[in-house]
């Protein structure tokens, strides 16, 4: 029986005197406070540090072959030879894409623009395109975003007597490509020191260096393109990102280019320009250009001059995007019914799906939401013929690339970070595959991680006003390793459950001592809320800025919820039924942990009839016997075992856990397989 994991909630410990000395002597509101010694940010020095942060941009020509890789390129330039940016369909490729052939075109240069259908091209530079590129005349070809690990289709240009210089930020294989140059900060033979760059900042750097100017002058131009290829790219905003993004989202009001401003105004509708607009409103529809059909709308709108057409272009992503969402419900509703049909897969440390039919430009997304539900690394694969390729997603410290790379030998390609991949292989390898990875995963992670879900601060109803919320987007911008705070709202009653958008979310009305609030719910809806009216719950929130009539308000958005209470015990606990139900050897301590007494089942019995038939999940279950002599692991052994013997049945619709107590079935204890192979496994290891 797979039970659904959960965030582990990572609680602050900064002692009250700390946050209100640094409070008193920097005039911050206690909340920023809260939130600034909850990130090591915790003398009057380092918030100085913080609010006016002395960044300064590394010398682009700190990046390996940056100085081959220009030179060449000006060349071209002054030769008139005819150059390709060959691009990527996600929206840092786009954007790498647009600011390379915007500076290049106003340079006089002889340039077109490439970026691969992902349909039918794939992704990176393919011999295809080399080929395609060659007979238009193409002498140069400067990748951006991709080329990393394009070694072949090097050596194809090279034997056309076309030239390449590359530019990206994945990981490179044991081999680079045969080019004038590789530039890429993770290059092992690399001296720069800030690596964490997306694709669009090494563009942003080659450019730099073309013009040699001084990268905060050239951030006047720029800077709103790389902004966003930043946020899109889920880049930690620290050091010269937070820099990018800072300067960014300060010049796109000003920024001359009609199409984002077309695009800025349909999204935020007149409001505030904040990381999130970007992360959430901006990024989604570039990127569905190049999901669902061409990325090419997308180029066409972030380079168009007239106004009319910059209409034209936003509508186009508007409707991709619609698209995209539609289709990421039928996905993801495939894989509810797969659930029930191949539980094993949810199970095990990877999750590895494969699904006919599948849109190629949607799995990566639909991947990070099976991350969220299961939390547990995902790959979602598309069988295509005799190929199959996919996408996946990853979190805290399971590098999906390196697992990729001990599977090297049954992928045709793959490439990407540690948190997100892609890849292709044989479809006769799938379940090799499916294997193979979770074999690497059981010998590297012998307790796989759970998602951290890191809280800033408890606060209670009356710190949730407009002042700290205004304060605290000064401590901005928000994004990946400096995310927008978290706060914990405990022992909060649900007073109220209304969906929203055809069902889509929920809003919450929420209630403690005599104080109200209302916060909303994305991605769940009212069916699928496992909590009824009345239940006392633990809230992480996040807190935004809306406008409405001219005046500014507080949005809320529930981040996560807990039953009220829950201890800290029960991670240990989902992760040795996990070893449980894996077949995994276990030492004598987690047997002792997992053996079961007849008193448990009975009791396991006794609140199915009580609590049943809807208990929501197996968490909420179990937080209901607060207080009884069992822990989760065995809750979850008891329930197997009397579902074992058909005494219960678990359900589940729409999410939600049922227990159906088949009332007048009598069973002996003895009987079950489950317990006498757990008692036999721990007999075998203590005569070892």
């Amino acid at each position: 029986m797979a039970t659904l994991s959960m965030n582990q909630w990572i609680l602050p410990n900064t002692p009250a005197e700390k946050w209100s000395a640094v409070a008193a002597q920097t005039g911050l509101t206690p909340l920023c406070c809260k939130v600034l010694c909850a990130r090591g940010i915790d003398t009057p020095e380092k918030v100085e540090h913080y609010q006016n942060d002395p960044c300064e941009i590394e010398d682009p020509l700190c990046l390996a072959d940056m100085e081959r890789g220009a030179a060449r390129i000006r060349r071209a330039v002054e030769e008139g030879e005819r150059i390709c940016v060959f691009g990527d369909y996600d929206a840092d490729g786009i954007t790498s894409t647009v600011l390379l052939y915007s500076y290049l075109d106003i340079c006089g240069a002889d340039v077109r623009w490439y970026i691969p259908s992902r349909e039918s091209d794939g992704y990176g530079l393919s011999l295809s395109a080399v080929e395609a590129l060659y007979r238009d005349g193409v002498q140069l070809i400067v990748t951006v975003d991709n080329g990393i690990a394009c070694c072949r289709e090097a050596e194809r240009a090279a034997e056309l007597g076309m030239d390449l210089v590359i530019t990206d930020h994945h990981q490179p294989g044991a081999e680079l490509p045969r080019a004038c140059a590789v530039i890429d900060p993770y290059r092992r033979d690399c001296p720069s020191q800030f690596k964490c760059l997306a694709g669009v900042g090494v563009a942003f750097k080659l450019v730099c260096a073309l013009e040699e100017q001084d990268p905060r002058v050239m951030l006047d131009e720029f800077a709103p393109l790389v902004a966003i290829g930043t946020v899109a790219d889920v880049m930690p905003l620290k050091g010269e990102n937070r820099l990018y993004v800072k300067e960014g989202l300060a010049a796109l009001p000003y920024y001359d280019n009609p199409g984002l401003a077309a695009l800025i105004a349909r999204c935020t509708k007149g409001g505030e320009i904040t990381a999130q607009t970007l992360a959430f409103t901006v990024v989604p529809r570039i990127n569905a250009a190049g999901r669902m059909e061409s990325a090419e709308s997308a180029v066409r709108l972030l380079t168009c001059l007239d106004e009319g057409e910059a209409e034209r272009w936003v509508d186009d992503l508007c409707e991709k995007n619609t698209q995209r969402q539609q289709v990421e419900g039928e996905i993801i509703e495939e894989i509810r019914q797969m659930q029930s049909q191949h539980p094993e897969y949810f199970g095990q440390r990877v999750i590895v799906l494969a699904g006919e039919g599948w849109h190629k430009g949607i799995v990566g997304i639909v991947s990070s939401r099976v991350v969220d539900r299961f939390a547990k690394p995902c790959i979602l694969l598309v069988p295509d013929g005799e190929e199959a390729k996919g996408s996946g997603r990853s979190f805290g410290d399971f590098s999906l690339y390196e697992a990729l790379e001990s599977c090297a030998d049954c992928l045709s390609r793959y490439g990407g970070h540690k948190l997100a991949a892609g890849l292709s292989l044989p479809v006769g390898r799938i379940d090799e595959f499916r294997e193979r990875i979770n074999d690497y995963a059981r010998k590297t992670h012998p307790t796989m991680p759970l998602p951290a879900l890191r809280i800033d601060a408890a606060a209670d109803f009356g710190e949730l006003t407009l002042e700290n919320v205004l304060a605290l987007e000064e401590l901005g911008p928000y994004g990946h390793e400096n995310p927008k705070p978290n706060f914990l709202l405990q022992g909060v009653q649900v007073e109220g459950v209304y969906p929203i958008s055809d069902d889509r979310h929920v809003r919450l009305k929420l209630k403690k001592g005599g104080s109200t609030l209302f916060a909303v719910y994305f991605r769940v809806s009212s069916q699928e809320f496992k909590y009824a009216p009345g239940d006392r719950v633990d809230v992480v929130v996040t807190l935004d800025l809306y406008q409405y009539l001219g005046e500014q308000n507080i949005s809320i958005k529930v981040k996560d919820i807990h039953p009220a209470g829950l201890s800290p015990a029960i991670y240990d606990e989902m992760a040795l039924y996990q070893k449980i139900e894996l077949g995994e050897p276990l030492d004598d301590g987690e047997f002792a942990r997992a053996m079961l007494t007849r008193e448990q089942v009975a009791l396991c019995y006794k609140a199915a009839l009580y609590f049943g038939p809807a208990v929501g999940d197996f968490v909420l279950f179990y937080n209901k016997m607060a207080g009884k002599p069992i822990t989760y692991c065995q809750m979850m052994l008891a329930l197997n075992v009397l579902a074992e013997l058909g005494i219960l049945t678990v359900k589940r619709e729409k999410g939600k856990v049922l227990l159906l107590v088949n009332r007048g079935q009598k069973a002996d204890l003895n009987a079950s397989r489950i317990l006498r192979e757990l008692t036999a496994k721990r007999t075998a290891a203590l005569c070892i």
